[in-house]
């Protein structure tokens, strides 16, 4: 448990670290939280799973 500083100063450390992947964690976030709130229409999105025979294509 943390007061609201100790959060901003831990979540300020992690950028110092790691920005990139800081940023990748907060724009997850953000987009679960508006799926939550029904920022699609409420419909969790489809995630693709390739099967077993098709070829992986590096992009």
């Amino acid at each position: 448990d943390q007061t609201l500083l100790q959060q901003n100063e831990a979540i300020e450390n992690l950028r110092k670290q790691s920005p990139i992947e800081l940023e990748a964690i907060f724009l997850i976030a953000s987009r679960v939280a508006d799926t939550l709130q029904g920022g699609n229409g409420g419909v969790v999105p489809e995630l693709p799973v390739p099967l077993p025979e098709t070829p992986q294509v590096p992009v």
